[in-house]
C-alpha cells in the first residue's frame, strides 16, 4: 500500500512539473510569435502544441490547469491582450489537437474541429479588442491591409519599370482602386472561414510531424489525390450562396455578406477539389510521374484554366469520379 502511494506521488508530481515546464515553453514560443515577426510565422503552429502533448501524454484537466497557468503568466509578463489570445485562440486549439490525436479522429474531421476551434477563437479575441482596446480596431485593420496592398503594387510597378505595358498597368490600377473597406468586410466571413481551416491543416501537419518524431502513433494524413468534399457539405455551401443571392436582391445588407463569403469560399473549394481529380488522373490515369503531374495541377488551377478546375471539382461533387466519398449520390462499386 505504502509502494503504491509513493508511486503515485511520484507520478503526480511528474505531471506538475510537465505541466510547469510546458507553461514556460509557452511563455517563450508566446513571446516569439508576437515580438519577432519572422519567427513568429512559424512559431504561431507551434504555440498549442505543449498544450497537445499534455492531453496525450495525461489528460485533459492536467492540460487545462497549464494553459490556466500560461494565461496567468502570460498576463504578467507580456500584458492581459496577448493573454486573451492564448486563452481564446491558441490554447483551445492545442486542446483540440490533443483531443484528435489521443481519439485518432481521422484528418478531415480533425482539420473540421481545429478550423471551428480557431475560428470561435478568433471572434472572441476581436470581441475582447472592440469592447475593451480599441472599438475600430476591425476598420484600422482593414485601412492598414488596403494601403498595404496599394504599396505593394506601387513598389511592384517601380521594379518592373517598363516591362509592363500601359494598358495592363490601367486594369491592374483600377483593380487596386476598386479595393475598398466595404469590400473587405463582404469578404471578411468567407476569408475567416478558409484562413481557419488553412490554420486547422498546418497544425495538425505541424503537430503530427513533431510527434512522430517523439515516437507517439499518430494519423494517417489523406493522399491530396483522394482529397474530397461530402456532397452534404458541398450542397450547403450551395444553399448558403444561393440563400445570399435572394437576400442580395432584395437589397438586405446581409445577403451582400453572405452572397460574397459564400461565393469565395465555393469558389476555393470547387477549385480545391478539381485540383484533386486533375492531379489524380494525371498520376493514375495518364501515368504521370508526380513532378509531372503536379506541374499539370497547377496549370490548370491558374488563370486562365482555372475555370475549367472549377467545373471539374463541381462535376466531381456530384459524380465522385474517383468513388472517395462514402455518401456519393450515384453509388456503385467503391474503388479498391
Amino acid at each position: 500500500m505504502y509502494l503504491e502511494d509513493e508511486i503515485d506521488n511520484r507520478n503526480n508530481t511528474r505531471k506538475i512539473v510537465e505541466a510547469g515546464l510546458f507553461a514556460a515553453l509557452t511563455i517563450v514560443i508566446s513571446f516569439f510569435v508576437f515580438y519577432v515577426p519572422v519567427i513568429g510565422m512559424v512559431a504561431l503552429a507551434v504555440l498549442p502544441i505543449p498544450f497537445a502533448i499534455l492531453y496525450i501524454r495525461h489528460d485533459f484537466k492536467l492540460a487545462v490547469s497549464s494553459l490556466v497557468v500560461s494565461i496567468i503568466l502570460v498576463a504578467v509578463t507580456m500584458g492581459i491582450q496577448i493573454a486573451v489570445s492564448v486563452g481564446s485562440i491558441y490554447g483551445p486549439t492545442g486542446l483540440a489537437l490533443g483531443y484528435c490525436f489521443k481519439n485518432r479522429v481521422k484528418m478531415s474531421r480533425s482539420v473540421f474541429l481545429l478550423a471551428i476551434v480557431y475560428i470561435v477563437g478568433m471572434a472572441l479575441n476581436v470581441s475582447f479588442y472592440l469592447l475593451f482596446v480599441d472599438r475600430n480596431f476591425i476598420v484600422n485593420t482593414i485601412k492598414s491591409s488596403i494601403d498595404l496592398v496599394r504599396e505593394s503594387f506601387e513598389q511592384s510597378i517601380r521594379i518592373t519599370g517598363t516591362t509592363i505595358d500601359s494598358t495592363q498597368y490601367e486594369q491592374l490600377k483600377q483593380m487596386i482602386e476598386a479595393i475598398t473597406p466595404e469590400m473587405f468586410l463582404y469578404l471578411l466571413p468567407g476569408g475567416l472561414v478558409l484562413y481557419g481551416f488553412g490554420v486547422g491543416f498546418i497544425n495538425f501537419t505541424v503537430t503530427r510531424s513533431i510527434l512522430k518524431r517523439l515516437r507517439y502513433e499518430v494519423i494517417e494524413i489523406t493522399p491530396f489525390e483522394r482529397v474530397y468534399i461530402d456532397n452534404r457539405i458541398g450542397a450547403l455551401i450551395i444553399i448558403i450562396t444561393c440563400l445570399g443571392i435572394i437576400l442580395d436582391r432584395t437589397n438586405l445588407d446581409i445577403g451582400k455578406y453572405i452572397f460574397s463569403s459564400a461565393v469565395v469560399v465555393l469558389q476555393f473549394t470547387l477549385l480545391l477539389i478539381g485540383a484533386a481529380v486533375i492531379y489524380y488522373f494525371a498520376k493514375n490515369k495518364f501515368n504521370m510521374n508526380k513532378t509531372s503531374a503536379v506541374i499539370i495541377t497547377v496549370a490548370l488551377i491558374l488563370p486562365p484554366m482555372n475555370t475549367m478546375a472549377l467545373y471539374i471539382g463541381f462535376a466531381d461533387l456530384i459524380f465522385d469520379f474517383r468513388k472517395v466519398d462514402p455518401n456519393r449520390l450515384f453509388k456503385g462499386r467503391n474503388k479498391q
